[in-house]
């Protein structure tokens, strides 16, 4: 990941189908079934795959949309956050 740019990670704040919905920002479920959150995740502590990296270099933007993760994503959610995302 290290190679890239810049990435947004996209979690969708009544999702449904991934389990835990903040998966979708590479967090996990513990043994109790609490949400690990990303930066205390070996991982991401390790920097196994580069995401660490990104973060710390401001090249990661984590974003929430409204919705259930089967809705199309809102024609305000693209202009106002992705495509300006992509203009940088």
């Amino acid at each position: 990941m290290t190679k890239i740019n810049k990435a947004m990670f996209v979690k969708m704040d009544d999702d449904q189908i991934m389990y835990p919905k903040e998966s979708a920002w590479f967090q996990q479920v513990d043994a109790s079934g609490n949400v690990v959150p990303l930066n205390e995740s070996e991982y991401y502590q390790n920097d196994s795959f580069g995401l660490k990296t990104l973060v710390t270099e401001g090249r990661a933007s984590f974003v929430t949309f409204a919705g259930d993760g089967m809705q199309k994503t809102k024609k305000a959610d693209i202009l106002e956050t992705i495509i300006p995302f992509l203009n940088q």
